[in-house]
């Protein structure tokens, strides 16, 4: 319960910025290092949103830690590559809404709409923060709201 409330106030706070005609890029602070290239990040972020973890591969740190804030926490490159390959891509769908870029961390809000055994859609919302070191992914942090009440999808 206490990692559903925390999940539901981050994207609370996400999604007061949100802007449903477009993602939108914030970028608080002038000095950055390694978020100099916006465009790299959204790419490489869209890659794991769709599948395509081939091409993501390289940009994993060999000790890169993947937290499913509520569910599991799994440590390493091979272990976490696995658990990409064996995500069902075709039931899932994310739209991302929101970049939150400050030196090297880089925060997504979006929708996620998944598709059950049953073939019914469900809209939920995640937040996933990434944090970088020499260019590669160190730290995936995910939170994600299962809704489970369709009024709670007008938030």
């Amino acid at each position: 319960m206490k990692n559903r409330i925390v999940s539901i106030l981050i994207v609370l706070a996400l999604t007061s910025c949100n802007n449903k005609e477009s993602s939108k890029v914030i970028k608080p602070s002038k000095s950055q290092t390694e978020a100099e290239n916006i465009e790299e990040y959204k790419s490489l972020i869209s890659m794991l949103m769709t599948g395509n973890i081939h091409d993501a591969i390289p940009y994993f740190a060999e000790d890169i830690s993947l937290k499913l804030y509520g569910f599991m926490t799994i440590e390493g490159k091979p272990k976490v590559v696995g658990f990409f390959k064996e995500v069902p891509y075709d039931r899932h769908k994310y739209i991302p809404r929101n970049y939150i870029i400050d030196g090297n961390t880089v925060a997504v809000e979006g929708t996620a709409y998944l598709i059950d055994e049953n073939g019914k859609t469900s809209e939920n919302f995640f937040c996933d923060i990434y944090k970088f070191e020499n260019s590669k992914i160190k730290e995936l942090s995910s939170y994600f709201v299962l809704v489970t009440n369709p009024a709670d999808a007008d938030l």
